[in-house]
Formats: structure tokens, C-alpha cells, sequence
């Protein structure tokens, strides 16, 4: 009966996932690792024999779905961060990813000052600094690719790159950024990525065949338009 509650608990918090009742799928979630806690570690308070095969399996298969139900929550949460860029109306989604930050953080912390935190476990997740990653990604994705910079026409592609970062900097200060606490530096973490993303694109141009026009092309937006 145990195991049946839990498979349909496991169901039923994905199904909060997929729907994106994000704060109560984590709460959910963090009661089931710390039933995966419990059966594992005496000092956690574990009353089973977890010596036994068929506890041993019982265990694996719950801290499994457990790892499994992290990875269906972080993808909805870094959808609802890439789509709230553009998105006047994300308040309510990008509000329930930040509790769900702040909700494992504190339990990064608490595992932190548990007994029985051995290293080589799950946590800390660190889930704040995966959404740092998540706004990495976000940028890369969005500005235009190098490989789009035609020989010869790099001046018109770098004026793509300075269009769109100026555009989606615009919108991250306008949709999202107010939705952060401001110990996050939202803003920050979003120009830096952008800045990140551009750099890379320009190592790779330098790296390759450039005409004296596109040389001079990429010397006046550096010095002259992209002003960091």
C-alpha cells in the first residue's frame, strides 16, 4: 500500500509540474527526499532495516523518482525563465521559480547542518546558481549565431548583436528583473550573460577569415558602438 502511495504521490506531483504549480510540486518533492532520508539513515530517523534487499531496492527506486521529478521541475523552471523575457504578463510563473529558489536554498542549507549530510549526495542542488546557467543559456540562444556573419557583411551582423542584446535587456529590466530579490542582481546576472554571449561570438570571428573591411567593421563597433 506504501509503495502504491507513493508511485500515485510521484504522479501527482508531476502532474503539478507539468501544470506549473511549480512552489507546491518542490514542497511536495523536498517531503519525498526527506522520506528517502529517513529510510536510509538512522540518524535522520529511519526505523526500517535498511540492510534488507527488498528495503535496499524500495529506497533506490523512491530516491530515483525523487532525481527524476528534479529534473521535470528544473525544465519547467528555465521554460517559464527563457519565456519571461518576452513576456509582459509572467509575473505569477516567474514569482512561483523564485520560491522555489529561495525553498532550496533553505534546504541546501539545512541538509547543510543535518547529521547526516555526507558528501556525494544530492545536495546541495544549488538551484539558484542553475538558474545563473539557465540565463547564460538564455542569452546564447537568443543573440544571433557568429556563424550568420556573412564575409564581408560583418558590420551588419554586429549591428543585429547590438539590437537584440539592447532589446532583451530592455525587456529583462521591464518584465523581470522587479521580480527577483534584489540579492539576486537579476539585472547584472542578465548583462553579464549577454556581455558573456557576445564575447564569445567575437573571439570567433577574430579566430577567422576577416576582409580589411570586416577588420574594420569589428575595430569601430568595439571601440566606438559597443559600449560595455
Amino acid at each position: 500500500d506504501n509503495l502504491f502511495y507513493f508511485v500515485l504521490s510521484v504522479l501527482e506531483i508531476l502532474q503539478l509540474v507539468t501544470k506549473r504549480d511549480l512552489f507546491l510540486a518542490d514542497t511536495h518533492i523536498l517531503e519525498l527526499e526527506q522520506e528517502c532520508r529517513e529510510a536510509e539513515s538512522p540518524t535522520a530517523g529511519g526505523t526500517e532495516d535498511f540492510s534488507s534487499p527488498s528495503n535496499k531496492d524500495s529506497s533506490r527506486r523512491k530516491a530515483k523518482d525523487v532525481e527524476l521529478l528534479y529534473e521535470a521541475l528544473q525544465k519547467e523552471l528555465w521554460d517559464v525563465v527563457r519565456e519571461s523575457l518576452r513576456s509582459p504578463t509572467a509575473g505569477p510563473n516567474l514569482g512561483l521559480v523564485v520560491l522555489v529558489l529561495q525553498q532550496e536554498e533553505q534546504a541546501d542549507r539545512d541538509w547543510v547542518q543535518s547529521e547526516g549530510a555526507a558528501p556525494g549526495g544530492p545536495r546541495p542542488r544549488e538551484l539558484k546558481k542553475r538558474w545563473r546557467e539557465a540565463v547564460v543559456e538564455l542569452a546564447d540562444a537568443n543573440l544571433p549565431q557568429h556563424a550568420e556573419a556573412q564575409v564581408g557583411e560583418l558590420a551588419a551582423y554586429l549591428d543585429k548583436l547590438r539590437v537584440r542584446m539592447v532589446e532583451d535587456l530592455g525587456a529583462a529590466r521591464r518584465n523581470v528583473v522587479s521580480l527577483y530579490p534584489a540579492e539576486y542582481d537579476s539585472f547584472q546576472v542578465y548583462t553579464q550573460s549577454y556581455h558573456q554571449a557576445i564575447t564569445r561570438r567575437l573571439q570567433a570571428i577574430a579566430n577567422g577569415d576577416l576582409q580589411i573591411t570586416d577588420i574594420y567593421s569589428l575595430l569601430d563597433w568595439l571601440y566606438n558602438i559597443y559600449n560595455r
